[in-house]
């Protein structure tokens, strides 16, 4: 996929499966998150990886505006 194609097809997410994601995946996809350019080099991104299903209703129960 060509980088404008890429871009011109992004889209937000609000629906989301129930599906759980292997955890080789999550890492790397997290991996490569942890990898993208920072306005001066300042590395600020941290990452909390959450599969506890409690867990992520008490976060969404504490973040303003988000279902997760």
């Amino acid at each position: 996929m060509e980088l404008k194609e890429a871009i011109s097809k992004r889209h937000s997410t609000r629906s989301f499966s129930s599906k759980k994601v292997r955890l080789s995946d999550a890492l790397h996809i997290l991996d490569a998150a942890l990898h993208v350019p920072s306005a001066g080099g300042v590395n600020t991104l941290r990452v909390i990886l959450v599969d506890n299903k409690d867990k992520i209703k008490d976060i969404a129960g504490v973040s303003p505006k988000n279902e997760f």
